[in-house]
């Protein structure tokens, strides 16, 4: 798997984590300094192990970085073994115009400046190959479809990308390639997902695991979410979670088309404590009276993302393995530099 370490500075922060989430999803593992340094850890020692572990380097250039200290030693440490092994180790990410120190003006980079989605692709296309123990580091020539399922890996880490778009376009090519298991996914998740009953069952569970969601239900019924306290998703919260008779903790199976659960992310007001919707008892709990009893359900207000989030990463999981993979055929791996 390949490693990647990412050398930014803290102004940069917001799209380096945006970066870093990206890559995550898309299979890479990323080192990021306030994911891998923990209190009382040698901030130096942590630096140098995870640049000496790393297959790449990835500076984040722009007028705040090329002034860092921390940053020049970063990249200049991963330069250096560049330089000794004749291996493209320090890939530079441009998210702003600056002045690109000497050294790496000739290199090409991955220019975020107009848009995440072209730099990201352009990141992707060098990254994508991989290394075997003992071996430099080697790609797999592309397949016929293998652009199309790149470019669609890369419009999911935009963050404007539309989900269901995407959706759509990996069911037409899950059609191309003659991919069950995509085209399966891509149509329950436009449809939506109808099973027995809105509690998941384990084998809902096992097979759409993305699709499930914590609630609360309520046994007093609703609440009166304008009370001092409940002004906000952490008081109302601690209130809910510290009564667990009086609010049950229960799965949800989301069974929305993508497209709706998109629109209900849209909609969510900015200052809304909790998502609430409302459901039969018998939906619930059948068989126990009070069947025509409606049930709320409340949910953290950011739910919605939640899904979607857990269904991109389904979504680049599958289409990732619909990539061509290497199953010891040599004369299908081709050197690079």
């Amino acid at each position: 798997m390949v490693k990647l370490f990412l050398s930014h500075t803290s102004a940069d922060k917001p799209f380096a984590k945006q970066l870093a989430t990206s890559l995550m999803d898309s299979g890479y593992v990323v080192w990021l300094d306030e994911w891998e340094i923990k209190v009382g850890d040698s901030i130096t020692q942590k630096i140098e192990k995870g640049i000496e572990g790393s297959d790449y380097l990835l500076l984040v250039l722009s007028n705040k970085s090329i002034q860092s200290k921390w940053v020049d030693r970063e990249w200049r440490a991963k330069f250096g073994v560049e330089v000794e092994s004749g291996r493209q180790l320090v890939l530079p990410c441009l998210t702003e115009k600056c002045d690109i120190p000497a050294l790496l003006r000739d290199k090409k980079y991955a220019d975020f400046i107009e848009s995440f989605d072209i730099g990201f692709r352009q990141l992707m296309d060098k990254i994508n190959p991989i290394r075997l123990s003992g071996r430099p580091a080697i790609a797999i020539d592309p397949t016929a479809h293998a652009d199309e399922i790149m470019a669609i890996i890369a419009k999911l880490q935009s963050p404007n990308a539309i989900l269901s778009e995407c959706v759509t376009a990996g069911l037409i090519l899950a059609r191309k390639i003659k991919s069950h298991a995509l085209e399966e996914f891509c149509r329950h998740e436009l449809a939506g997902i109808v099973p027995g009953s809105m509690l998941p069952t384990p084998a809902d569970e096992e097979s759409h695991l993305w699709r499930v969601a914590e609630c609360f239900a309520s046994t007093i019924g609703p609440l009166n979410t304008n009370w001092i306290g409940f002004e906000t998703e952490a008081g109302l919260f601690n209130f809910i979670e510290n009564q667990p008779d009086k609010f049950v903790p229960m799965k949800l199976f989301w069974t929305w088309p993508v497209a709706d659960i998109e629109k209900e992310a849209l909609n969510r007001r900015p200052q809304s404590t909790a998502m609430i919707i409302y459901r039969k008892y018998k939906e619930l709990m059948p068989g126990h009276g009070k069947e025509d009893l409606d049930v709320p359900l409340y949910m953290r207000p950011n739910v919605s993302e939640k899904l979607l989030a857990a269904i991109r990463r389904q979504f680049v999981s599958l289409l990732l393995s619909c990539l061509p993979s290497i199953r010891g055929d040599s004369s299908r791996l081709t050197e690079i530099g």
